[in-house]
């Protein structure tokens, strides 16, 4: 892929993790999270710079196994479960800029969490980021449960809201339902400038563009069983370093 437009992949993995321990070291295929995601990213030919954000030493030096740089350490504050990822995401441009005076016209922003993101899916953001005047492209997957059956438990267990929700359509099938979409965690690729402008990795005005990713590559980790179902697709092939980084 030919691209005039510089390119910032950001990986962003804190050492904390109370659900898995030591997540974002933990291994599928023989490859922790931070590697396949450092290893589609730099298999996609997109990005002019590799960082990590991190306050783990640990992972740090498993990031820089990788060939992805550690410029700093992610300052204490920036490592909490209350932290925000837009202010991590400011402190790492800070950063760059007061540093090496370095600037992008695009972030992609990095989970370890969502390690199944092909090349293919990250050639495709770039391509819609560069064919529109997006803020925000990000990936999604087809929602398996419709929002008409989501909601709220009320007061002693009510869940009449959604009953009768249900009980004013035709039937209860899920076929009459309207194709639903969420962002899997995949991609995440936006202009800096707005970003900084609006205090908002989410555009609120300007305007989101997406793609959807198949079921199995949008897996997101973040509870024991979900690292689990990973290892099972990978075991069973249902998802493979092949296909992972195939353009």
């Amino acid at each position: 892929m030919i691209t005039k437009n510089r390119y910032l992949f950001l990986m962003v993995a804190r050492g904390g993790s109370k659900s898995i321990k030591d997540k974002n070291l933990q291994a599928i295929g023989g490859k922790s999270l931070i590697n396949w995601r450092a290893t589609t990213a730099k298999a996609s030919g997109c990005f002019d710079r590799f960082i990590i954000s991190t306050d783990s030493e640990e992972i740090a030096n498993e990031a820089k196994a990788c060939g992805v740089e550690v410029p700093f350490v992610r300052p204490d504050e920036l490592a909490t479960d209350t932290a925000s990822s837009l202010d991590v995401v400011l402190h790492a441009l800070n950063w760059m800029q007061q540093n090496d005076g370095s600037s992008y016209d695009g972030v992609f922003l990095a989970e370890p969490s969502s390690p199944f993101c092909r090349v293919v899916d990250i050639r495709q953001g770039i391509k819609v980021f560069e064919a529109s005047r997006a803020e925000l492209v990000a990936s999604v997957v087809q929602a398996k449960v419709n929002t008409i059956h989501i909601s709220e438990m009320g007061s002693e267990s009510d869940f009449s809201n959604v009953s009768k929700r249900i009980g004013l359509l035709p039937t209860g099938n899920r076929q009459q339902h309207q194709k639903q979409y969420y962002m899997n965690g995949c991609v995440y690729l936006f202009k800096p400038r707005e970003m900084i402008e609006n205090r908002s990795i989410f555009p609120v005005e300007g305007k989101t563009k997406v793609f959807e990713m198949p079921d199995y590559y949008s897996i997101e980790i973040d509870e024991p069983s979900e690292l689990e179902l990973a290892r099972f697709y990978w075991e069973t092939k249902k998802v493979n370093e092949t296909s992972l980084l195939k353009r």
